[in-house]
């Protein structure tokens, strides 16, 4: 199990480095993408206030989820 989550992990990882934007010459500026990535392998989902849980409270967790991206099916 551990081996699919790793794959799984290894190949996210991959595709987010395949669109990551290419640097060239031409830019004068060097932008770095702010990304992070929580993996948890013992926490389910539900059990994070921004998915709606009525008890636990995880505000900073909350706060990263309001203002980026957060997928719920992947």
């Amino acid at each position: 199990m551990i081996h699919h989550k790793l794959y799984l992990f290894l190949s996210l990882l991959s595709a987010i480095s395949a669109f990551a934007k290419k640097p060239t010459i031409s830019d004068h500026t060097p932008t770095r993408p702010n990304l992070l990535l929580l993996y948890a392998d013992d926490q389910r989902n539900h059990t994070l206030g921004c998915a709606g849980h009525p008890i636990v409270k995880t505000p900073n967790i909350d706060h990263l989820a309001k203002n980026g991206v957060r997928f719920e099916n992947a």
